[in-house]
């Protein structure tokens, strides 16, 4: 595997292959496997939520690969 950390060996944070190691989505979810199955057949987002010194907050979506600007899902900038 060619991780994102080599000191830990982790795929880049929130990308598909992080999401689903270390039954980190699972854990997430309080090990409620239906509900993993319904959210990966249904689809999902990837949002990352920056807050600025002055408390505003802008998200935006992140790829499948965990970058802002790589394929793989919308990208761009998201509305609540």
């Amino acid at each position: 595997m060619n991780s994102a950390n080599s000191g830990t060996g982790s795929p880049r944070q929130m990308s598909d292959k992080w999401i689903l190691s270390d039954n980190r989505f699972l854990n997430t979810l309080n090990g409620d496997q239906n509900l993993v199955d319904d959210i990966l057949d249904t689809g999902y987002s990837r949002i990352l939520a920056k807050v600025s010194a002055d408390g505003s907050v802008s998200y935006q979506y992140v790829s499948k690969t965990g970058y802002l600007s790589q394929g793989g899902g919308p990208l761009g900038v998201w509305k609540p």
